[in-house]
């Protein structure tokens, strides 16, 4: 007894019944087993089973492995506190954040360092992906210039330390 198919590293009870004792084609021996399995495809699982009269008994199950997707979330890593992250999620059929929302896309404002996930699911098969927005620290701007100048003179000021600046007076 068992499920006929199942995910990629996801664990499965296998139950034998009919005898008294077990053993499995991997010298398990009992009537309960979980089994694990990291390949895809289709696996064959055997028992022997032993009754009371010592004759024996072969059982096979064959379980499908589905592959897992492969999530990929991309997007913003660093942005300013108080700004919009955006990210994406790629791999899968269908998705969902931590919030329940559906989309592949996702936008938050960021006011501190945080951590976002998305679960990715194709064919019942899941996997979910995490990534880490981090705030930017703000530049040091500096100023320099005359601090007085006389009535009528021009006044020169040399802004260092962006990449680019919007003057107000």
């Amino acid at each position: 007894e068992g499920a006929d198919e199942t995910c990629q590293n996801k664990t499965e009870k296998l139950v034998a019944t009919g005898a008294e004792t077990y053993i499995w084609n991997d010298m398990f021996t009992g009537k309960e087993r979980n089994i694990v399995s990291d390949s895809v495809g289709l696996i064959t699982y055997s028992v022997v089973g032993i009754d009371s009269n010592k004759c024996s008994n072969v059982a096979k199950k064959f379980i499908t492995i589905k592959a897992k997707p492969v999530v990929s979330l991309t997007g913003d890593s660093y942005v300013c506190q108080g700004e919009d992250a955006i990210l994406h999620a790629s791999g899968a059929d269908s998705w969902e954040w931590h919030d329940k929302s559906k989309s592949s896309s996702y936008s938050l404002k960021i006011n501190a360092p945080v951590t976002w996930s998305v679960t990715g699911t194709t064919d019942g098969c899941s996997s979910t992906e995490s990534k880490t927005i981090y705030i930017k620290k703000p530049s040091n701007i500096w100023i320099n210039g005359k601090t007085e100048i006389c009535e009528g003179d021009t006044l020169k000021l040399v802004a260092s330390g962006a990449k680019s600046y919007n003057w107000n007076n």
